[in-house]
């Protein structure tokens, strides 16, 4: 099976423990189907980070088109996973914004359509309604959009940040977590408990002894 592997990416140009920075969609186009064990990846979060490449994803006009470019790489994603396989994806979410000049601030107008009377609404390709300050729920429709493309998806796990990064606003609570979405693409798959439990650390947060 090694050999056969080896062999497969020699023929594909691919080579073992090498980091290839490129686009995802081409390193996959060139692996097989049903080639890949477990993929774990986090694609940059929307309107979040400008990394200062054209074509990079996260700058769409509108968090759909966004959307769109990673249900492409789950479809490709798809293809290449094993039935056995299994797949991890970090994502984190983004707020409505039409205000400020900084990445995540100031959204294209093409986010929240024409304003009226102080509310946003227009048709943000096909969701309505959506002002100013809302959370967005990116994590969510990406993936209920996984599920209609085939996906079983196993946990919404919170990645809950204890010491999280400060943020300057008044009102509202501070976004402490992130989601990872733990994705299979049958129902039988390698998956073993034991070697990755980790021990509960019990927290007494109101003194005396612990319970």
């Amino acid at each position: 099976m090694i050999l056969t592997r080896i062999r497969l990416m020699k023929r594909m140009s691919l080579e073992l423990n090498k980091i290839y920075n490129e686009d995802c969609l081409a390193t996959m186009a060139r692996m097989p189907d049903n080639f890949v064990d477990c993929i774990i990846t986090s694609p940059p979060y929307w309107q979040l980070r400008d990394y200062g490449y054209d074509g990079q994803w996260g700058l769409e006009m509108t968090f759909q088109k966004y959307l769109e470019h990673l249900w492409s790489m789950m479809d490709e994603i798809y293809r290449v996973l094993k039935s056995t396989g299994t797949v991890w994806i970090n994502l984190g979410d983004t707020y409505a914004r039409t205000g400020g000049n900084s990445i995540g601030k100031k959204q294209p107008n093409a986010l929240l359509g024409n304003t009226q009377k102080g509310i946003r609404g227009g048709n943000c390709h096909g969701v309505e309604g959506i002002k100013d300050k809302c959370l967005l729920l990116i994590p969510h429709r990406f993936a209920i959009g996984c599920i209609e493309r085939g996906w079983i998806l196993r946990n919404d796990i919170v990645w809950a940040k204890r010491n999280g990064m400060p943020e300057s606003c008044t009102d509202r609570f501070s976004k402490k977590h992130e989601y990872f979405f733990f994705l299979v693409k049958s129902e039988k798959y390698y998956f073993e408990l034991e070697s990755i439990k980790d021990k509960c650390k019990p927290i007494n947060r109101w003194g005396g002894n612990k319970i």
